[in-house]
């Protein structure tokens, strides 16, 4: 039992650290869902599975009954997934990779100039949500959209991020090794920083005693060569 609850953790960590093998379990499980939708019935619901504006429709608790009103709200659709996906794949990483980390200490803008994009950038989300909750209780034809306009949107972000990469798995590894080890090694630094503090403590401690113990010593050999010599006299 325990060791085919270890195979699966394996299975799972060699999935959860492969672009690859998750890609293929999302495929997969968008599947099983997409089943279960069949099984459901919902695509043969005539409410979500409809195209062009209707009376049932709305968008924010607004008829979209007119052709106008619909054409309005595609662009709408399509200029916000595409200018949402170009400012999220160029502040989120930069947000992450900089501002959040934690090893890094120097920063390329003033830190009001963070103050204020994170501001700016939680109220845009929080919007933004808005925005997709209603889009999300209309009709498929506009999902679709969506979905067409983020597909574009990301390859043109994809392409921005792989100018200037080049593949070479053999180069990727190392230097992800390299990265490994010196993080550990800066961890050993400081922990071998902290013990030799410690140490030095215990050791300037050890040499009082051993002072202390030396300054016994020597009083006593004092003591007893005044007491051999009065022994000497005596014999004398």
């Amino acid at each position: 039992m325990f060791g085919c609850c270890l195979k699966i953790f394996n299975f799972i960590q060699t999935c959860f650290m492969d672009l690859r093998l998750i890609s293929i379990l999302m495929c997969c499980w968008l599947a099983v869902v997409n089943f279960i939708m069949v099984e459901m019935g919902v695509y043969n619901n005539p409410v979500f599975v409809a195209f062009g504006p209707r009376a049932g429709l709305s968008f924010m608790h607004v008829a979209i009954d007119t052709q106008y009103k619909y054409t309005i709200l595609v662009i709408m659709i399509i200029l916000h997934t595409f200018i949402s996906d170009f400012i999220a794949d160029s502040m989120s990483p930069h947000i992450i990779n900089t501002l959040q980390d934690m090893r890094g200490r120097y920063l390329p803008h003033r830190p009001i100039v963070y103050y204020i994009i994170t501001t700016l950038w939680s109220v845009y989300c929080a919007i933004s949500h808005l925005f997709l909750i209603f889009l999300a209780l209309g009709q498929l034809d506009l999902l679709l959209v969506r979905l067409l306009s983020d597909i574009i949107a990301n390859m043109v972000t994809t392409t921005l991020y792989l100018q200037n990469k080049t593949y070479n798995p053999e180069k990727f590894h190392s230097h992800e090794k390299k990265e490994e080890n010196n993080h550990n090694n800066e961890f050993m630094l400081v922990r071998s920083g902290n013990n030799s503090s410690s140490s030095a403590a215990t050791a300037i401690i050890a040499g009082d005693s051993a002072m202390l113990i030396d300054k016994n010593n020597l009083m006593q050999d004092v003591s007893s060569t005044y007491d051999d010599t009065d022994d000497d006299e005596r014999r004398i």
